[in-house]
């Protein structure tokens, strides 16, 4: 399906936070909306499917390519190859 993104399994629970969910409705990682002076920006984090235990992912200024790098560490996390591994 080439139109289908990460983003799409973000679901906002309160205004600018959001969780990525699964295929079984758990939650794999959240997003937050932030400010940092003037700048707006977005706070990507994985987390465990209890919205618990949070690993920081990064700070991005689009909403999708916040969802776009937590859904790549998703998919890692379950044995996807990176794209290094694909040429062994």
């Amino acid at each position: 399906m080439a139109d289908w993104h990460p983003i799409l399994v973000a679901r906002e629970v309160t205004p600018g936070h959001w969780y990525m969910i699964d295929g079984v409705g758990k939650p794999y990682g959240q997003i937050r909306l932030v400010r940092r002076g003037d700048d707006i920006g977005y706070r990507a984090d994985r987390c465990d499917d209890h919205a618990d235990n949070l690993e920081l992912v990064g700070y991005f200024r689009t909403l999708k390519a916040a969802a776009t790098q937590v859904h790549r560490l998703f998919l890692r996390s379950h044995g996807a190859p990176s794209s290094r591994e694909y040429g062994r």
